[in-house]
């Protein structure tokens, strides 16, 4: 495993500690999926927002505490060189990374990710486009398993389903590709271990057998633009603590790395 290090974006897990709209102007469409096989029809909005809506300046701030995150001070004063993507509740967002017209981006991040997918879209020739999407469907099945990244079918379905309706409107579906996706199975993965009945973790520093339900995890996604370029890459950073009575409650990278889809 190798945990990002500040020069790209935090050596720990973090969190973004402004409210989400940064008071951004998403343009707000309204979508209906129709009935696919033996899937519910569903209805959900997608936000969509412009690159310079997005742009923040940032900064990192290391709290003094061992067991909690680094932390993304979104700084209006510092060089608007990141690009931040938020989450809407059962919804779809989206963001277009434009370098040409904003040659001082070099980095991208993500809102927390504990069920959501992100899907990374590059126009042919053109830009990047990036995709957090959430649904609620079987939330609640997927938390009575034992595998962190374990997600049901459906919902697998539904995240797929929104994730392409919502490029429509970017005009992608007739020269787009998906470069990169980062799902539940690929940044919990690294969770999976945590519940093998016997398996010693240097960070809880006993043999113990852990369930999901006492594992609290999150992720962030990370880009990072080469200079000079339109080449990014994008990386996922899950952090995970334990609430069990009697073990010990720290913050912990539980995985990291990158990602590309398959």
């Amino acid at each position: 495993m190798t945990v990002l290090n500040t020069d790209t974006l935090a050596d720990t897990p973090y969190q973004v500690t402004v409210s989400q709209n940064l008071g951004m102007n998403p343009t707000e469409i309204n979508h209906r999926v129709n009935r696919v096989r033996n899937y519910d029809a569903f209805d959900f909005k997608h936000y969509k927002y412009k690159c310079k809506e997005c742009l923040v300046g940032f900064r990192l701030q290391q709290t003094p505490q061992s067991y909690l995150p680094t932390k993304i001070i979104i700084d209006k004063s510092a060089l608007r060189n990141a690009v931040y993507l938020p989450y809407k509740d059962h919804n779809s967002t989206s963001v277009r990374l434009s370098i040409d017209r904003y040659p001082a981006i070099r980095y991208f991040f993500t809102d927390n990710l504990s069920g959501c997918a992100v899907f990374i879209d590059k126009r042919d020739g053109g830009h990047f486009f990036a995709y957090h999407v959430n649904t609620h469907l079987h939330s609640g099945e997927e938390s009575k398993t034992m595998v962190p990244s374990w997600q049901h079918p459906e919902a697998t379905h539904r995240l797929n389903a929104m994730h392409t309706t919502s490029s429509r409107d970017q005009r992608l579906h007739l020269n787009r590709r998906t470069r990169y996706a980062c799902t539940k199975d690929i940044y919990l993965g690294g969770a999976d271990d945590l519940k093998k009945k016997g398996k010693k973790f240097g960070w809880l520093g006993h043999k113990t057998r852990i369930l999901k339900k006492d594992l609290i995890a999150g992720t962030c996604v990370i880009g990072i633009r080469v200079r000079g370029g339109n080449d990014w890459t994008f990386y996922y950073q899950t952090w995970g603590r334990l609430d069990r009575k009697g073990v010990s409650t720290d913050l912990h990278v539980i995985d990291s790395g990158t990602f590309r889809n398959n």
